[in-house]
């Protein structure tokens, strides 16, 4: 319980004020999988496509980012007096202070000519010449081809993905599944990119909220949240969101203006975010819970740290779901939400979790 106080107490400083990050003396990762900065583990929530005047930076901040892309070496600097680091390619930076993660070329299955893996290497050097002693993002791809590949659920081979990612430091696959292929396909593309470097490598995906037409949906709330959870059960060392500037078909509209319900409720999943990933960075899987329905289509995942679990479920169906918990090392207790929620009490070892359609849990004891 002490662990969840003292990151809920974090959380709440995070969330309060536009305070300035310290410079970034140093950064890179570690053999775990994290993004370290300054010699200390950094759970990034990242959003793509952001204004960079100081208002628009504050409210951003408030709503529970600690990173945003930036292309200039000035809204670096912004960014950071207003609470958050940046994300950049190399081609406008002078002044490396406020950046944490250096950016290669986008889409590099896409983009780059063969041979693929060579080329790759070559572009992580040339970003590490631009944005020295950083750690270097590389956004992949999970379908072949968009939005064409996305709808036929054309999937890379391995040489085109799990490759990709042993070649690159910090892989960032972007998943826009929303209308074409199920939610649940999140946890797989990030289940893959995990298993590829045993967990040893950072690994960010990059959530949808964009729409890839103007006549097809966004992502649900609850879609997005079940996306989160789903990536965080498999292996995610941070999450991101594209793009809060872009809205398809509509020049100067912003995605809060366009799914204002959408995106207030990120202000709730980042704060969910902002205690569970940081937990995440320094927990070990628990193998003392275990889920009876396994392949009933609901994801899970318990992990422990410091005398305190935490669970996680995910419901990437149309139907509700209920599951059954079973703790071989703890007979009674009562399982708690992390933020919000509903208790759930241990009887005899069997705690019964009620999951709605695309609905989510975060719980503790």
């Amino acid at each position: 319980m002490l662990v969840f106080a003292l990151l809920a107490r974090a959380a709440l400083l995070a969330q309060t004020g536009s305070v300035a990050l310290p410079p970034i003396e140093t950064a890179g990762s570690d053999e775990k999988g994290r993004i370290v900065v300054n010699g200390k583990p950094f759970f990034p929530i990242l959003l793509y496509g952001v204004p960079t005047d100081a208002d628009s930076l504050k409210r951003i901040h408030d709503h529970g980012f600690n990173m945003v892309t930036v292309a200039k070496s000035e809204e670096a600097e912004a960014a950071r007096a207003a609470g958050m680091y940046a994300a950049a390619h190399g081609r406008k930076i002078e002044k490396f202070d406020s950046v944490l993660l250096a950016i290669g070329m986008d889409s590099p299955v896409l983009n780059l000519k063969p041979p693929l893996l060579e080329n790759l290497k070559a572009d992580l050097e040339k970003t590490r010449a631009q944005i020295p002693s950083r750690p270097v993002m590389h956004a992949i791809g999970y379908w072949l081809n968009e939005p064409a590949g996305v709808i036929a659920n054309t999937l890379p081979p391995p040489e085109k993905y799990e490759s990709v990612v042993q070649t690159i430091e910090v892989a960032a696959p972007y998943l826009y599944p929303v209308p074409y292929q199920p939610i649940r396909s999140v946890g797989e593309a990030v289940g893959r990119a995990s298993l590829a470097t045993g967990g040893k490598k950072p690994l960010l995906p990059i959530l949808q909220i964009f729409a890839w037409t103007v006549n097809v949906r966004y992502p649900t709330a609850a879609e997005l949240k079940c996306m989160v959870w789903l990536s965080l059960i498999h292996g995610a060392r941070g999450i991101g969101y594209y793009s809060f500037n872009h809205v398809t078909g509509k020049k100067g509209v912003t995605f809060a203006q366009e799914q204002p319900e959408v995106w207030a409720s990120l202000k709730g999943v980042n704060a969910d975010i902002a205690q569970i990933g940081p937990f995440l960075l320094d927990a070990t899987e628990d193998a003392s819970v275990t889920m009876k329905e396994r392949g009933a289509g609901v994801e899970f995942r318990a992990v422990s740290r410091d005398g305190s679990r935490l669970i996680l479920l995910a419901n990437p169906t149309d139907a509700e779901k209920e599951v059954t918990l079973h703790f071989s090392a703890t007979p009674d207790g009562t399982l708690r939400p992390v933020r919000r929620g509903t208790d759930a009490a241990i009887h005899g070892g069997v705690a019964k979790v009620k999951l709605e359609a695309n609905g989510t849990a975060a719980l503790r004891n």
